[in-house]
C-alpha cells in the first residue's frame, strides 16, 4: 500500500463532504449563508476529480501484473465487485428505506423499473442517477472497470480500446457530441490516472523533476480552484486541469514515498482506509445533523455549526468502516482467496 495515495483517498473524501456542508448552509431551509464566501464550490468537483485520477492509478497499478493474462480476469471481476457494490447496496438501500419513512431525507423518487435497475446495478439503464449524491460517480467508475477488464483478457485488444475510448471522449468534448456517460470527459481523468501509474511503473525519477512536478500542481490546483470559485461553476476545461494534475499529483507522492519514504499521518491514513465509507455515507449524516442543529441550535457562530456538520459526515465513514466495510472486505478476500 501507497501511504501517500491513502491520504489523497482521505483528502478527496474531506472535500467531498466540505463541499455537501457548504450546500446544507446554502440552503434556506437551513442556514441559508454562504459560509465560506463561495471557496468551497470547487470542492465537491476537485474531490470527486481527484477519486477518478486516483481509481486510475489504483486500479492500474494493482492489476499491472494481470494486463494480458485472461486467467485472472475473474479474479479481478470479483474484487472490483467485493469492493465496490456491497458497500453501495447497504447504504443505497439503506437512504431508499429512511426516505420511504422520512421524505424529507430523500427527495428522488423511484420513477420506473430502470431507474431501480440502474440504482443496483450501477448501469445507466435510466441515466446515470440514484438515490445518493455521490451515485453518478460510480456509474463512470463500473465503466472504467469493464474498459480496463478488456486490457486484462487482451493486451491488444485492451489497448485498442482503451486508446478508442480517449480518442472518442476527447473528439465529444472537441465536437460538442455526447453518448452517454461513455464520451464522456470524465472518463479521460481515468485515463490520465492510469497513464501516470504507467509512468511509476517505469522506476524512480530523478528528486528534481518530483519538486517541480509537485509545485505545478500546486499552482495549477490554486489556479484552477480561483477561476472556479470566480465563475462560480466548474467548466469541462477547469474539472480536466483539476483531474489531470490531480493524477500527476497522485504519482508524485507515490514518487516521493519511494524515494524518500512516506510520512506516519495517523488521522489521514484512518479517513483514507474509510474513505469509500466516508464517501457513500456522509450526505445522510450532514442531512440528520444539519436538521438537529436547524432544530436545536448551539447558539454559536455558524462556522462552529459548519465544523459539526464536517465532523458528521467524516466520523460517520469512519464508525461505519471498522464495523461493516472492512469486515466485508475481510471475508470476500477470505473467500477469493478459497
Amino acid at each position: 500500500m501507497i501511504r501517500g495515495v491513502q491520504y489523497l483517498r482521505g483528502i478527496a473524501a474531506l472535500l467531498v463532504v466540505m463541499f455537501h456542508a457548504d450546500g446544507a448552509f446554502r440552503a434556506e431551509k437551513y442556514w441559508h449563508v454562504d459560509i465560506a464566501d463561495g471557496w468551497l464550490l470547487p470542492a465537491g468537483g476537485a474531490g470527486v476529480y481527484l477519486f477518478f485520477a486516483l481509481s486510475g492509478f489504483v486500479i492500474a497499478n494493482a492489476h499491472w501484473d494481470d494486463v494480458g493474462a485472461r486467467h485472472r480476469l475473474p479474479r479481478y471481476i470479483y474484487r472490483r465487485f467485493t469492493r465496490l457494490y456491497p458497500m453501495y447496496w447497504i447504504v443505497s438501500l439503506t437512504v431508499l428505506a429512511v426516505g420511504l419513512v422520512v421524505p424529507s431525507f430523500y427527495e428522488e423518487r423511484v420513477a420506473s423499473p430502470l431507474y431501480l435497475a440502474g440504482l443496483l446495478t450501477l448501469i445507466p439503464l435510466d441515466g446515470p442517477r440514484g438515490n445518493l449524491a455521490v451515485t453518478w460517480t460510480l456509474f463512470y467508475e463500473v465503466l472504467f472497470y469493464f474498459i480496463f477488464a478488456l486490457l486484462i483478457a487482451s493486451r491488444l485488444i485492451g489497448i485498442t480500446a482503451l486508446a478508442a475510448w480517449g480518442l472518442l471522449c476527447a473528439a465529444s468534448l472537441a465536437l460538442d457530441f455526447q453518448l452517454g456517460i461513455l464520451t464522456s470527459h470524465f472518463n479521460l481523468i481515468f485515463l490520465a490516472g492510469l497513464a501516470m501509474a504507467f509512468v511509476y511503473r517505469q522506476g524512480p525519477v530523478h528528486r528534481v523533476i518530483l519538486i517541480v512536478a509537485l509545485v505545478v500542481c500546486l499552482a495549477a490546483f490554486a489556479i484552477t480552484w480561483v477561476l472556479a470559485r470566480q465563475a462560480g461553476v466548474i467548466t469541462p476545461a477547469q474539472s480536466l486541469s483539476l483531474g489531470f494534475f490531480g493524477a500527476v499529483f497522485v504519482w508524485v507522492l507515490a514518487e516521493i514515498e519511494r524515494s524518500w519514504g512516506g510520512l506516519n499521518l495517523r488521522l489521514l491514513g484512518l479517513m483514507g482506509d474509510a474513505s469509500y465509507s466516508i464517501y457513500l455515507a456522509h450526505y445522510l449524516a450532514i442531512s440528520a445533523c444539519a436538521k438537529l442543529l436547524n432544530r436545536f441550535p448551539t447558539g454559536l457562530d455558524p462556522a462552529f455549526d459548519f465544523l459539526l456538520v464536517v465532523a458528521s459526515g467524516v466520523a460517520s465513514g469512519i464508525l461505519v468502516f471498522p464495523f461493516i466495510e472492512r469486515p466485508i472486505l475481510r471475508y470476500a478476500r477470505g473467500r477469493g482467496s478459497k
